[in-house]
């Protein structure tokens, strides 16, 4: 295994007990109060006695050291031995005198001080301690106890194991401990992007754009994050799993290439040939079965409590969901929870995020009447000039990906109710181009805008991503184009817009009175210059006569 030293441990000082006197008379002394300056966890306090001492004095050493008094709240000899003899050499045994004992402990260092605790509180499990209920205000667990030496070990719910306060607790005088919790927490998180149509996301380990909700395109490639904690006990254990177990919405495809896995406080990358990764489907579990393996490829930095991410990206894909409820990803991470126990394990909470997507709905009508117009013809574009134009799955009309090339891109066609759809939408501005008017129309002569506006959160009720807000607009310019106002798009997730067309004639239909006047007016013409040339024809006959 491998070892990190922390030095010696600071908080015990057995190995005088080795000098004090064995033999002398027992005192009658008062006894003094253990406070945990625990306020908030809920946690369970229970104080147990290894030995006996006298308090020298108004020092805080102890005198006259002996086995802790019977239960409850003692640490039976062989308890204690056994909880040294699985951590150091040599062996000792419950028939010792009790001043090789407390020499061998108080000789302990580092991450053995820690693991004789560990085993220590571990064994005591089960055994009634001496209880100690939170009083005071603000209430915090507090027990009176004779002077000596103590283990207080904590429980957290259903008996699980948390911690303990400290490794050996020598208690003379009244003392205040704090907590040393065992607790590993988790959260994932998504990236949200800059809203710029085909502009993919460029994201950092840590940031302020990493949170709960986001939206996205389809065809983008969204990125996501798994942060854990480690034990702040690690150096009790001499085997440790750390694993995060992550489930994505069927909307996306996992980029595999893209997962990189970080530790400590410098963000220290961990290749892939030192932890496991294992992807089934929309589950990806990635991680350690043994962080503190020599092959585990963790940092000289490497500590208890470090920070570990996972970062990676995933595709949204055709299978989105548009609108509400969102694609929901979610993860939990499995850990080992008790240092005496290899197989101990624990799974936090599950977390989850959420990804929207939009859809804007266009309508295509005559400017006179409303007559909608079929085939009518669109491109989408990144630009109001140049950019990038969109490449539409042909089954769902969903943003697949952007392209140079506007003979690449996906040509929009409106269906005999003059309706097209482009799905998978993000929030930002895009441009629809008419490429061909159907006859007797014309074109627009340049892109239309349409921007598209959102928020998104977590509803405090459910504790479910949702869309607050969601709005199109046009530019103030685009007389043709009208915004529908949707009640229900921030459950629908669709906007609508309705583009009209103009007529290249003012002609009305045959037999219309303005036909009859045109007809008129022509054979009218038609006759003057007729008369003309009957006129022209007689002066140049008189004129030769």
């Amino acid at each position: 295994m491998k070892t990190r030293k922390k030095g010696l441990l600071g908080l015990i000082a057995m190995a005088a007990l080795a000098l004090a006197p064995m033999a002398s008379p027992a005192y009658a002394v008062d006894n003094v109060t253990i406070t945990v300056n625990d306020t908030t966890t809920g946690d369970v306090y229970q104080a147990y006695q290894i030995f006996t001492g006298t308090p020298v004095g108004d020092s805080t050493e102890l005198s006259n050291i002996a086995w802790g008094a019977a239960d409850p709240g003692a640490a039976t000899k062989e308890k204690v031995v056994a909880a040294y003899n699985a951590v150091a050499d040599p062996d000792l045994s419950a028939t010792d005198p009790v001043a090789k004992v407390a020499q061998a402990i108080g000789a302990l260092q580092g991450d053995n001080a820690i693991k004789f605790a560990t085993q220590l509180g571990q064994a005591l499990k089960g055994v009634n301690g001496i209880p100690m209920p939170a009083t005071g205000d603000p209430a915090k667990p507090t027990a009176s106890v004779a002077p000596g030496y103590y283990i207080i070990l904590q429980t957290g719910k259903n008996d699980k194991f948390t911690g303990y306060s400290s490794p050996l607790l020598k208690v003379a005088k009244a003392i205040t401990v704090e907590p040393k919790r065992g607790e590993v927490t988790s959260e994932k998180k998504v990236w949200e992007n800059t809203d710029t149509p085909a502009t993919p996301a460029v994201f950092t380990v840590t940031g302020d754009s990493w949170g709960d909700t986001a939206d996205y395109e389809t065809g983008d490639k969204v990125p996501f994050r798994l942060h854990g904690t480690i034990s702040p006990q690690l150096n009790a254990y001499t085997k440790y799993k750390f694993q995060f177990n992550d489930t994505l919405a069927e909307g996306f495809t996992l980029n595999e290439d893209s997962i990189k896995v970080y530790i400590g406080d410098d963000k220290h990358e961990v290749t892939a040939d030192h932890y496991t990764k294992h992807v089934d489907g929309q589950n990806l579990t990635i991680g350690w079965d043994n962080m503190l393996a020599p092959d585990a490829g963790l940092p000289d930095t490497f500590k208890a409590g470090a920070d570990v991410y996972v970062t990676y990206t995933a595709t949204l894909n055709a299978k989105a969901v548009i609108g509400n409820p969102g694609n929901e990803n979610k993860m939990t991470l499995t850990h080992s929870s008790n240092p005496a126990d290899e197989g101990g394990e624990d799974t936090t909470p599950e977390d989850k995020v959420w990804v929207f997507t939009y859809e804007i709905d266009v309508t295509k009508e005559d400017s006179a009447d409303g007559t909608k117009i079929q085939n009518a013809k669109f491109k989408l574009w990144s630009a109001a000039e140049d950019g990038k134009c969109a490449v539409l799955n042909g089954e769902n009309s969903k943003i697949e990906s952007w392209s140079d090339s506007a003979d690449a891109c996906t040509v929009l066609s409106s269906d005999e109710h003059g309706l097209f759809n482009v799905k998978g939408v993000d929030s930002g501005t895009y441009y629809l181009e008419e490429t061909e008017a159907p006859t007797p129309y014309q074109k627009a002569t340049a892109r239309i805008q349409l921007t598209v506006t959102a928020e998104t959160g977590v509803d405090e009720a459910t504790s479910a991503g949702k869309i607050v807000t969601l709005t199109l607009s046009k530019a103030e310019a685009e007389h043709a184009v009208t915004v529908a106002e949707n009640t229900d798009s921030t459950t629908t997730g669709i906007l609508a817009a309705t583009i009209t067309n103009t007529s290249k004639t003012l002609l009305p239909e045959t037999g219309g009175i303005g036909t009859t006047i045109f007809t008129i007016v022509g054979l009218l013409v038609m006759a003057g210059a007729a008369g003309g040339l009957v006129i022209r024809s007689r002066r140049k006959e008189q004129a030769n006569a």
